[in-house]
């Protein structure tokens, strides 16, 4: 088959992967390619490039139909006639569809790289993830994934957050790569991002994820957040006197023990001095401090305890709160600015000893169903339409404050030394 010089030079230098397919099509049709700006008006649809596994699954699907056109062509040159015409250009339009809808329906590309993942899987038989998060969460998600995958004996290792973090780090400097996925605080996993220990997470669940609660190069996601909050007893403290901020807490009626703050609460504090800068942050928790807080160990005791009206006021979380405010505890809680959010992520091994279980148990977390999961235990889910129990926790309507600082960076002695702990 002879090019024309015009046919020859149109080749596309940056154009995405099935847009060259088309291009080589048209070549291969002895017609000229169509020019990008005519696909939406010509063929109705417009280009949205897969990345990824779909993509090249997409492609490897073009390639296929684009394949077996070329025999096509070429029986028809060997062969000659009538019939053998007719076969070739039965075979050259059904293929041509398999073209289209390859492009028009990307779900159906990835459904080939996840059968992919799922045969994977089957031959690796494991999956480990290391967590820190509460063990009821970890229990809850490996039962889904058990469900979905029975096939993979499915296991978890659940630590605090310094220990896992030391933990992995230890077994890195040895050589030694145990876990498949990792979720805990991303302040962690910006750590071990650092240190060149995690994967690039590839799944069609993260557009249902804000910029703001993922990593830009996709190594990490928050599947939910904290927020932290000023809340109050509302049998002590009358709504309309409770304090509207956090500088309200600054007055002197809020003084002598009348505030309590988990003495571990480092999130809070590395949040108010990112989100408000270290001379304005550095004012505030000077000033607070000369309010003599009460420490107590732990936001779900410290929220207890304000039900109970010990403290008339506590920073805490806000799930927390509202949770037993819907139990008719005598509680409520003040939508702040800013409100600090402290993530709880996940990502994939950067050398996982089982990718392809690693993989579906990300995309299964990440996944509707497993935020639903999540939210069923009360926590808030990042992801953008699953909606939290209460109303008044969407991340949409409140002024949050994502905390993505690594945990090099957050020196636990500067909390203490602010508030005179050792």
């Amino acid at each position: 088959m002879q090019l024309s010089d015009r046919q020859s030079t149109s080749k596309p230098t940056n154009a995405p992967p099935e847009e060259q397919a088309w291009t080589f099509l048209a070549l291969w049709s002895n017609r000229a390619p169509m020019p990008r700006s005519e696909h939406r008006t010509r063929l109705g649809f417009h280009f949205e490039p897969a990345k990824g596994r779909a993509a090249k699954a997409r492609f490897s699907l073009i390639v296929l139909a684009l394949t077996i056109l070329g025999a096509s062509g070429g029986a028809m040159s060997a062969y000659g006639g009538r019939a053998t015409e007719r076969s070739a250009k039965f075979w050259e339009t059904l293929l041509s569809l398999i073209i289209v809808v390859s492009l028009l329906f990307p779900g159906l590309s990835f459904g080939v790289s996840q059968n992919a993942a799922i045969d994977g899987a089957k031959k690796e038989g494991k999956l480990v993830l290391y967590t820190a998060m509460q063990p009821e969460d970890s229990t809850k998600l490996i039962d889904l994934y058990r469900s979905r995958f029975p096939f993979v004996d499915a296991s978890f290792f659940r630590a605090g957050s310094a220990p896992l973090l030391n933990r992995i780090l230890t077994e890195s400097r040895a050589g030694r790569f145990l876990f498949d996925v990792v979720s805990g605080k991303v302040s962690d996993l910006l750590l071990l991002q650092k240190r060149g220990l995690l994967g690039t997470i590839v799944s069609s669940e993260l557009a249902a994820y804000p910029d703001k609660f993922r990593d830009k190069q996709n190594r990490w996601v928050d599947i939910y957040n904290n927020y932290y909050t000023v809340a109050y007893n509302n049998q002590r403290v009358r709504p309309s006197e409770a304090p509207a901020g956090w500088d309200d807490l600054l007055d002197p009626k809020w003084s002598d023990g009348k505030i309590t703050l988990d003495p571990r609460s480092y999130d809070w504090y590395f949040g108010m001095m990112t989100a408000w800068g270290a001379q304005k942050g550095g004012d505030f928790t000077r000033r607070l401090n000369r309010q003599k807080l009460a420490f107590r160990d732990g936001n779900v005791l410290i929220a207890n305890l304000l039900a109970a009206g010990e403290f008339p006021i506590a920073i805490t979380y806000a799930h927390l709160v509202d949770r037993l405010r819907t139990r008719g505890a005598p509680v409520d809680w003040v939508a702040v600015k800013p409100m600090v959010a402290a993530p709880i992520s996940i990502a994939l091994a950067a050398r996982p000893m089982n990718p392809n279980a690693a993989n579906l148990f990300v995309d299964l977390v990440l996944s509707k169903e497993g935020s639903e999961i999540l939210k069923s235990m009360g926590r808030v889910p990042t992801r953008s339409d699953v909606q939290p129990s209460a109303k008044r926790l969407d991340a949409k309507a409140l002024d949050l404050f994502p905390l993505h600082v690594s945990s090099d960076e957050m020196d636990p002695e500067d909390f203490r030394k602010s508030f005179g702990l050792r």
